[in-house]
């Protein structure tokens, strides 16, 4: 049994199983069709619906989410839109008249995804940029209106004061009513302590555990395998800690993607900032965790790579012991980590005042929502054009993400003015063994990783 907000009234009502999502829920139980199914991955964006929150002083959240991977249980103690939500009786929605306006769909499949994640961004920023919109937007794929005349219609629209403005006081008010309540099915526990979370697992030893769910939820919508009980993460309060203090940055293994944007943006961490405009897209990093990216070992994963060029510490739990480690002693092969039997990651130290540039780049075949050839971040310190210290962290080349030792241990000390793109293809060639698959050669990845490094080396000497 879940409670829920729903086109002014909390909802109360039993999940199917552990592993339905939101999106089979609405379909085939709810019977709302406007929100639709095309890649049931995460890429598509046609699923897209928004997600309420609110906050402990009382201003509202609203997140676009891809309904396709979240767990219909995940909507316990939440307020829900989709498209069908928008339209009064008297009138549509300001978003859906600008996109009539603009001509702004043909066939319509997609439109209620874009709608919903402009809906999502214009309660959060009323007027936001052009690039605010790109990056609202960038979750959501068209293949026949192209995005020019959606932009506009963005652009366009004048959401203020629509009806979920008006109704604010009482949305707060519901969700504050509902916001302790606990998922009380057996097949989807919810526990909001460490101590609770392992008294689940030790109860139900065969759960699987679960944070934003985009990547564990594949095994559900493209493998089709059942998960009959999940343990969600995401209201442990000890794995939401986000602070920086005395330059150390400690990162709960809980923390959104969106949420460390976010703080990322305030404390002016440049790097991160853009590394995570270009990680998935917004609904993606709405549910994603920082833990769950780096759980997940995926040598393409983007946020690993900077990790690393910074030396974190990973720490990790269990219900009787803590431990930490570095995070590059924490990958130990593809996909596999150095967790044991009923161990979690609690979070992450990051300290940040040993370097005086950060550097991160990624090469993909498109700007947004794309997975990386190569993925390289820096942190870097020159004094007179000479490398006086430095960290790289690599995805996307290798069967784990991966620190440079021996490459950077004989760059420093150099004068950037005196090496070429060439003498670092040497030194990387001799460290690391990058593979081939589709999305490029080995050869391409070295020359491209060793390019990539001069580049940022030569960037930092004229910066200083």
């Amino acid at each position: 049994m879940i409670r829920y907000w729903h086109n002014g009234e909390i909802q109360l009502t039993d999940i199917p199983s552990a592993d339905t999502t939101l999106l089979e829920y609405l379909r085939d139980v709810k019977r709302l069709k406007g929100t639709k199914e095309g890649c049931a991955a995460g890429d598509c964006g046609a699923c897209t619906v928004v997600l309420i929150s609110s906050q402990k002083d009382g201003k509202l959240v609203y997140e676009a989410v891809n309904s396709c991977l979240l767990p219909v249980a995940e909507l316990n103690g939440k307020g829900l839109v989709t498209i069908e939500d928008l339209a009064t009786k008297e009138s549509l929605h300001p978003l859906q008249e600008a996109f009539i306006s603009q001509h702004a769909s043909q066939c319509g499949f997609c439109t209620p995804g874009f709608v919903m994640s402009a809906f999502a961004l214009k309660h959060h920023n009323a007027e936001p940029t052009h690039h605010e919109i790109d990056l609202a937007l960038g979750g959501n794929l068209c293949r026949c209106t192209g995005y020019g005349p959606i932009v506009k219609a963005v652009e366009q629209s004048e959401c203020k004061g629509d009806q979920y403005d008006q109704q604010a006081a009482e949305i707060a008010k519901a969700l504050n009513e509902i916001a302790q309540s606990e998922a009380t099915a057996p097949s989807f526990l919810q526990p909001r302590n460490l101590e609770s979370l392992f008294g689940y697992w030790r109860n139900h030893p065969n759960a699987r555990i679960i944070a934003g769910g985009t990547d564990l939820m594949l095994e559900v919508t493209q493998q089709l395998k059942t998960l009959p009980v999940l343990i969600s993460t995401l209201r442990v309060e000890e794995l939401q800690t986000l602070s920086l203090d005395s330059e150390v940055l400690t990162i709960g293994a809980g923390v959104s993607l969106t949420r460390l944007y976010d703080f990322a943006k305030e404390a002016e961490l440049h790097a991160l900032v853009y590394l995570l405009e270009r990680f998935a897209a917004y609904q993606i990093r709405n549910r994603a965790t920082v833990g769950g990216s780096i759980a997940n070992a995926s040598p393409i994963g983007d946020l690993a790579p900077i990790l690393l060029a910074f030396n974190a510490e990973v720490d990790i739990v269990s219900a009787k012991e803590r431990r930490s480690l570095p995070l590059e002693q924490f990958f130990k092969g593809y996909r596999a980590t150095d967790l044991q039997a009923n161990e979690i990651i609690q979070g992450f130290k990051v300290p940040l005042n040993r370097f005086k540039r950060i550097f991160f780049e990624k090469v993909s075949k498109r700007m947004d929502d794309d997975i990386s050839a190569v993925a390289i971040a820096m942190a870097v310190t020159i004094n007179n054009r000479a490398i006086e210290s430095l960290s790289v962290g690599l995805g996307g080349v290798a069967a784990t993400p991966y620190k440079l030792t021996t490459t950077t241990q004989q760059l420093c000390g150099k004068d950037v003015d005196a090496l070429s793109a060439k003498q670092i293809e040497e030194l990387l060639s001799k460290e690391i063994s990058p593979m081939s698959d589709l999305r490029a050669t080995a050869a391409y990845r070295l020359t491209t990783a060793a390019n990539l490094i001069h580049a940022m080396l030569c960037n930092a000497a004229e910066e200083v």
